[in-house]
């Protein structure tokens, strides 16, 4: 800046009031940093990127690592409950010289069940002490088993998302042969009509598209049905749709036929 001033207020000092300062120049120069503006080259491995923006492979190599994750868990817990269930038991046999006619019958009279390791059991005494040990163990793995369902609902949901991502790469490029395989016969079916007919089929057939691939993105997502249904159903149904169109135009071939009785 050149021929200017500057005015500039000092705070007071001992409960004095402020000064303004009022300085002139005939030429200033003011510096700025922007060394943070400047360009630096980052580091793709600490960008966190989602499964929109990651290649397939790497969502195939995640998936991977998810089933992994499940099949340790899952171990896990069979490690935890084989230790609850395989502790020896132990019991003391009665003694049968002290008991009386009517307590000797209810010891050996052993309770049928439909368990086979039960009914091996010597009487109803160890049946009921098996039962008891039984529960206890139970008692001790459920939150165990709880967040073992948790972990793998978990690590499902997340297979199925990454799952619909990599369907998602494919199936939405190969709809433009879809659309051709679709587009051609009906452009041939409909070359007498004027071009509103063209451009309303071809909106129709494009709304419906849509909604079918953001739905079955969110029912795969949901595990409401397979990430290839989700992603592949829609193609499918226009392909067959074109097909049949395109044997109907160069053919002789009427899908009507097929229903005519002789």
């Amino acid at each position: 800046m050149i021929d200017g001033s500057i005015l500039r207020y000092i705070p007071g000092r001992n409960g004095r009031d402020e000064t303004l300062e009022k300085s002139i120049f005939t030429k200033y120069r003011m510096s700025f940093d922007l060394s943070d503006l400047s360009f630096s080259r980052s580091n793709p491995d600490q960008r966190g990127r989602t499964d929109r923006t990651m290649s397939a492979e790497a969502m195939l190599a995640v998936i991977d690592s998810l089933r992994v994750e499940k099949n340790h868990e899952v171990e896990k817990f069979q490690t935890a409950v084989s230790q609850h269930v395989s502790t020896p038991f132990h019991y003391e046999p009665t003694r049968i010289f002290e008991l009386n006619e009517e307590a000797l019958a209810d010891t050996f009279s052993v309770y049928v069940t439909q368990y086979i390791a039960m009914d091996l059991l010597p009487n109803p005494n160890v049946q009921r002490s098996a039962i008891n040990r039984a529960i206890s163990a139970i008692d001790r793995y459920r939150p165990e088993l709880e967040s073992l369902r948790t972990n793998l609902n978990w690590r499902d949901l997340r297979i199925a998302e990454f799952t619909v991502e990599v369907h998602k790469k494919l199936s939405i490029p190969f709809a433009c042969v879809v659309f051709v395989l679709l587009g051609a016969p009906i452009g041939m079916l409909t070359r007498k009509g004027n071009i509103g007919v063209a451009a309303i089929i071809s909106a129709v057939l494009l709304t419906v598209y849509f909604i079918a691939i953001i739905q079955g993105e969110k029912f795969a997502d949901r595990m409401i049905i397979s990430p290839f249904m989700g992603m592949w159903g829609i193609n499918i149904i226009y392909m067959t749709i074109g097909l049949i169109l395109i044997l109907h135009v160069s053919t002789s071939f009427r899908i009507t036929n097929l229903f005519r009785r002789e």
